[in-house]
């Protein structure tokens, strides 16, 4: 029987819960959860790459947010969620700024332009390009900046 007596052990399991769910929620390697819509707006298909996660029949005359809420909530997001349980379980200030700053990133999915191979990229929690390439080689990325 899990540990319930602690808020700690609450923790871990909700971390442990949210884990799993995500794994379960998770269609591709690759995917990010996105928004799909006709050009009325409506209905909202959910989709990681070309595979359907969930369509929203919200009325158009109310604000679209199902959609966008369940695409802003993808597993990757979800696994961060996780992380940050768990370092809060655990009580380390640096991890739980390492897990909270990671999940930042994932969620707002901020991109900059890379110099060398002219690619919008990913950032880091401080604008960093992370690093990032093909299977041959990685791109110089920042060191190529003039």
């Amino acid at each position: 029987m899990p540990d319930t007596t602690t808020p700690n052990a609450t923790i871990r399991r909700a971390a442990e819960a949210l884990n799993v769910a995500a794994t379960g929620a998770k269609k591709s390697a690759a995917g990010r959860w996105y928004v799909h819509s006709n050009e009325r707006g409506y209905p909202q298909r959910v989709l990681d790459n070309a595979v359907f996660i969930a369509e929203c029949l919200e009325e158009p005359t109310q604000p679209l947010t199902c959609a966008p809420f369940i695409a802003g909530m993808d597993p990757k997001v979800a696994f961060g969620v996780a992380r940050l349980l768990e370092a809060v379980a655990e009580a380390d200030l640096a991890d739980i700024h390492s897990a909270a700053a990671d999940l930042a990133v994932d969620y707002l999915r901020d991109t900059r332009r890379c110099p060398s191979c002219d690619e919008d990229m990913a950032v880091t929690a401080t604008g960093a390009l992370i690093p990032h390439g093909t299977m041959a080689a990685d791109c110089p990325g920042e060191g190529d900046e003039s």
